[in-house]
C-alpha cells in the first residue's frame, strides 16, 4: 500500500509526550489475527496492540509513526497470519 503522509507532529507542535502520530490497523474481527507484521518504507515497523478501555475483548493494532518516518510518500506492507477456525 502506498499513501501520502502530509505531516508528522514534531516537538514544537506536540501537545504532550503521549500525543504521537499513529496509523491504526483495524480489522472487522481482530480476534482472528494470529500474527501481524509491518514494513514501512523498507524498514520493519513495530505493530502494537491497543485494547479499548472497559472492553478487553475489543482491540485494534497500530504503528507509531512519530520518529520512524518523515512526511511524504509512504510504502507500507502488512503480513497478516489468520487463526484457523476451530
Amino acid at each position: 500500500t502506498e499513501f501520502d503522509l502530509p505531516f508528522i507532529e514534531t516537538f514544537p507542535t506536540r501537545s504532550g509526550p503521549d500525543d504521537d502520530c499513529v496509523l491504526e490497523l483495524s480489522f472487522a474481527d481482530p480476534q482472528r489475527v494470529a500474527a501481524l507484521s509491518a514494513v514501512l518504507n523498507g524498514d520493519l515497523a513495530e505493530v502494537r496492540k491497543y485494547v479499548y478501555p472497559g472492553k478487553s475483548k475489543w482491540h485494534s493494532f497500530y504503528i507509531d509513526l512519530t520518529g520512524h518516518t518523515k512526511p511524504g510518500k509512504q510504502q507500507l506492507a502488512l503480513t497478516v497470519e489468520w487463526k484457523t477456525a476451530p
